[in-house]
């Protein structure tokens, strides 16, 4: 969670895919793609 308003002003383009990705994936997995998107 910590990870989502982080990343959302980092890049709203890529708050898109990380939400995607979240939601099929489920809990650890949106954590670990949101560090992904911060990084990137």
């Amino acid at each position: 969670m910590v990870a989502a308003p982080d990343a959302r002003p980092a890049a709203p383009r890529h708050t898109v895919w990380w939400h995607a990705a979240a939601s099929p994936s489920g809990s650890a997995p949106s954590a670990e793609a949101g560090r992904v998107t911060t990084a990137a």
